[in-house]
């Protein structure tokens, strides 16, 4: 007992110990090293076929089982000694570590597709800017130089090795379908030669101007399908 004064407002079920926190409230621990498992043998000589004991199977108390004692193997038997509230548990016998485990996984491969689709993104647009390089030229206005170091940084950042190597031999991409600025005095010569041999002959070919068939820029359907299958090839290609 304490020997301060008695407060009116703490019990006296509260301040003391309790009568029922005694020694039989403790865990028993002189029985812990009896174990809980045996092994159940088969069953020897004129033993019973239901439960395996030695005794007539007439005399048996146990409940008739399908299965024989004689016709299965020698099995673990536990014996649960779980109490009556852990067993009416509702989480009782759940693993959460496994759970999370599987969620991690998802959440893991989320990620790793929401980071793909960036990828290809940014990739899909470097490519459409090489499109219109190789394909349309000249949209983009950048000088030869800057186009082919902006294709190369484009190949070093996305591509593997196999592809920069099939750039380097074949045929330079960056400079198909314009004129360099390399190349401009021997063009404008060539527009030259061909106006004067134009003018200096008397006769006139009759040239067909953009029809039903042709689009608003001259192209015809199937010149625009060769160049968005060309397109799709190469988007198939910088993957």
């Amino acid at each position: 007992m304490s020997k301060q004064p008695d407060n009116t407002y703490v019990p006296k079920f509260i301040k003391d110990t309790p009568w029922y926190a005694g020694e039989h409230q403790r865990e028993e621990t002189t029985e812990k090293h009896i174990k809980d498992q045996f092994i159940r043998h088969k069953g020897v000589g004129k033993g019973c076929k239901n439960c395996g004991l030695p005794h007539n199977e007439k005399d048996c108390f146990e409940k008739p089982k399908r299965r024989k004692v004689t016709k299965h193997l020698d099995t673990i038997m536990v014996r649960n000694t779980d109490d009556w509230d852990s067993k009416r548990d509702k989480w009782f016998g759940y693993n959460a570590d496994e759970e999370y485990q599987e969620q991690l996984a998802k959440w893991n491969a989320n990620e790793a597709k929401k980071q793909k689709a960036i990828l290809l993104k940014a990739l899909s647009a470097q490519v459409d800017i090489l499109y219109n390089w190789m394909v349309q030229g000249g949209e983009v206005k950048l000088t030869e130089a800057e186009q082919v170091e902006l294709e190369k940084e484009i190949l070093d950042e996305y591509c593997g090795e196999g592809v920069k190597r099939y750039s380097q031999d074949t045929v330079d991409l960056a400079n198909e379908g314009f004129v360099g600025e390399s190349k401009v005095n021997e063009f404008e010569g060539s527009k030259v030669f061909a106006w004067g041999r134009e003018k200096a002959s008397d006769t006139t070919d009759v040239v067909k101007g953009p029809g039903v068939d042709h689009g608003s820029d001259g192209q015809t359907k199937e010149q625009k399908s060769a160049i968005e299958e060309k397109r799709r090839k190469l988007l198939e290609k910088y993957k």
